[in-house]
């Protein structure tokens, strides 16, 4: 019996991440109205930059991270003088990133609330991807959630729920993938894994493609909230509707993530490309 919970508790966590999902959204909240000591909306224009921000850092630092970890913090011919400081860096990056999330969706949530006028789900349940396992169900949801709610609210006619699900899950997916990356031995003389530098380059770019679509996420809920609230309220920290250039940059970060994802299959599929490249520009 004992073994039987042991073995069966993650499935019993991913459960509990979507127990806690119906707790904190309708039926249980009945579309009330909302509050009258939160109808204020509060625009994301600052935390938006921050959070993308530490997801950039995280994105660089986490191999960096892990391949120090796995050779027991060595530092190698790098003075550690020279290297402690990003140690430091990213790991206080990490921790910040992890609030950062929760502030961002926290308001982002509430914003939809006041914007909608009805209370929809409660923003005390962006405190729920904290709960290990769990949030493998609550972050992607979360995550589909206010961006298509958002987006649903402020454009109607450009929202696709199907778009929002793949974007979302894409993202979700890249980052677990770069997380299984991390596991791995750097050790080439056991079987079945790949030399330091292959994994370094499939975790950087999965990584990096799982950074770039979750940006992709947190400016469209930003930037769909803002118009809303400027069409609706007036707001004058609201921002005008997405220009060209933004779309420009938009597509390109789209490219980069499927140039990344070219380069990851490539290295999955031949592990020793990286290697014999560095030789063959060193040597040239």
């Amino acid at each position: 019996m004992r073994e039987f919970l042991v073995y069966s508790f993650p499935l019993w966590l991913l459960l509990l991440g979507i127990l806690l999902l119906l707790l904190s959204a309708p039926p249980i909240l009945r579309y009330k109205a909302v509050d009258a000591r939160f109808t204020q909306f509060k625009s994301l224009r600052v935390t938006s930059p921050i959070l993308n921000t530490l997801i950039m850092i995280a994105v660089l630092g986490k191999p960096f991270l892990e391949h120090l970890q796995k050779n027991n913090w060595d530092m190698g011919f790098i003075d550690p003088q020279i290297v402690m400081p990003f140690v430091w860096v990213f790991i206080v990056s990490l921790w910040a990133l992890l609030a950062a999330v929760i502030i961002f969706f926290f308001r982002a949530i509430r914003n939809i609330n006041v914007l909608r006028g009805e209370r929809l789900r409660s923003p005390y349940s962006a405190l729920f991807m904290l709960v290990p396992i769990s949030n493998m169900i609550v972050i992607p949801y979360l995550e589909y959630f206010a961006y298509q709610r958002s987006r649903a609210l402020a454009m109607p006619e450009e929202a696709s729920k199907l778009r929002a699900a793949l974007l979302v899950v894409a993202a979700f997916g890249l980052l677990l993938v770069n997380l299984a990356l991390g596991l791995p031995s750097d050790d080439p003389s056991q079987p079945g894994t790949y030399d330091p530098l292959a994994l370094l380059v499939m975790g950087l770019c999965t990584g990096c493609a799982s950074g770039m679509l979750t940006t992709r996420i947190v400016n469209g809920i930003f930037e769909a909230q803002d118009l809303l609230a400027q069409r609706t309220m007036g707001g004058k920290d609201s921002v005008a509707e997405v220009d060209g250039r933004k779309r420009r940059i938009e597509a390109l970060k789209l490219d980069a993530v499927v140039l990344l994802l070219i380069t990851a299959a490539a290295t999955a599929l031949f592990p020793s490309l990286p290697s014999r490249v560095v030789a063959e520009v060193f040597h040239s």
